[in-house]
């Protein structure tokens, strides 16, 4: 979406109190103008569909097996999870969204801070396992996955039917992404020894599942 710059007498007093808002939202000065400019004259623009995908997420994922989500930027929203594990360690989710071409495209990432070596190595196991399952279960349609040990990246392309979703469509479809990662993540650390065969096809099922439901289009 195209954008020019333009020239606008204001009031001292009313750019302050924009300024703390704006420094509040986590925007720029001239996102904030454009955005109450937007409302105003009921244009949706580019962050409010993001903002409005970020609460869709929020809706899908908020309360379901203790997740909680939050938005900390214009742009980033994080999930909290925790594992059923020695001392139940955090797992934090992070989705970064963006618009392009009235698409919507991001990246998920997933992390945690534990110092345990163990805990590190059976996060790795599962993110390797894991890419494993969505190539097999999608025949192939490879996504574009980073791993770096305990940490794990995923390239998210929102795919609409017949055109573009609409920001709460896009936001459900991440969403039910998200639990389905985490409840695979949790079903891992199951078995009291790892990762196993029988868990690997149970997640490889888990996946089947998902397809079946008309629910992948990321």
């Amino acid at each position: 979406m195209e954008k020019s710059m333009y020239s606008l007498i204001l009031i001292d007093q009313v750019v302050k109190k924009i300024d703390e808002l704006a420094e509040a939202k986590g925007i720029s000065r001239s996102g904030l103008v454009n955005q109450i400019l937007a409302e105003h004259v009921s244009f949706l623009t580019p962050q409010q569909q993001i903002e409005d995908a970020f609460a869709a997420i929020g809706r899908e994922v908020g309360g379901i097996d203790g997740l909680r989500a939050k938005q900390s930027s214009a742009g980033m929203m994080y999930i909290k999870s925790v594992l059923n594990y020695r001392y139940n360690p955090a797992i934090r989710y992070s989705v970064e969204l963006g618009l392009e071409s009235d698409q919507f495209v991001g990246e998920l990432k997933v992390s945690s801070r534990t110092q345990s070596d163990t805990l590190r190595a059976r996060l790795s196991i599962f993110y390797e396992v894991w890419s494993q399952v969505e190539a097999t279960a999608l025949r192939g349609a490879m996504p574009q996955f980073t791993i770096a040990g305990d940490r794990f990246a995923r390239k998210l392309k929102i795919k609409g039917g017949e055109g573009p979703l609409s920001a709460e469509a896009a936001g459900k479809v991440i969403g039910q992404y998200l639990l389905l990662l985490d409840k695979a993540l949790k079903m891992s650390f199951e078995g009291s020894h790892g990762m196993d065969v029988q868990i690997y096809q149970q997640i490889l099922a888990l996946y089947g599942e998902y397809i079946d439901a008309g629910k992948i289009s990321i």
